[in-house]
């Protein structure tokens, strides 16, 4: 981009990164997912994921780095990112209402996760031993935390829980050795 070629055909010339898919293909009746070579996994499309007990992109899973799931999607499925071990961003949108069990279990790598606002409950088993997540802000829209949902989460040390929540599952939080500071809320019917 030389200062005539600027001159002749004015502004400025932005590189914007373009990355090779490397694996693709559907999760959904209407979903679509795609990893490209820098490890972000995309989910796009509307609707409801499938319930895995190994995810399509299983055999690439270390691979993956970050996911993106589009606006429209409203289920997370079933061991949908579990043993993706290098994972360390999530970004879900608003539409998600549901994130079966065990969907980001063993993904040691995470650190934060932004839940949803229309969330309506944190199941069983969902974030099992991911080890590195530090801190968690579950929104008003859930009503319960399932067994064992943080079971593990050794570098936890803060949750905030909303009034909204009424039960909390047995072991929910066992093994969070980290965790130092719980805030209760005053509507909790069940604690196990």
């Amino acid at each position: 981009w030389t200062d005539a070629v600027q001159s002749t055909y004015g502004g400025t010339i932005t590189w914007v990164p373009v990355y090779a898919i490397v694996a693709e293909g559907t999760c959904g009746t209407s979903l679509t997912w795609k990893l490209d070579d820098s490890g972000r996994l995309i989910l796009s499309g509307s609707g409801a994921m499938y319930d895995y007990t190994s995810a399509p992109w299983y055999g690439v899973a270390s691979s993956v780095r970050s996911v993106i799931v589009e606006e429209g999607i409203t289920k997370i499925g079933r061991y949908a990112f579990s043993g993706c071990a290098n994972l360390t961003q999530v970004q879900l949108p608003d539409t998600v209402t549901t994130i079966e069990s065990y969907a980001f279990s063993y993904c040691t790598g995470l650190e934060t996760i932004r839940l949803p606002v229309n969330l309506t409950g944190i199941n069983g088993y969902t974030f099992v031993e991911c080890t590195s997540l530090q801190e968690l802000e579950i929104p008003e829209s859930v009503t319960g935390i399932s067994n064992y949902a943080f079971s593990g989460c050794t570098a936890l040390t803060a949750v905030r829980i909303p009034e909204s929540v009424s039960f909390i599952g047995s072991g929910a939080f066992y093994n969070c050795s980290s965790l130092t500071e719980v805030n209760l809320p005053e509507g909790l019917i069940s604690l196990n």
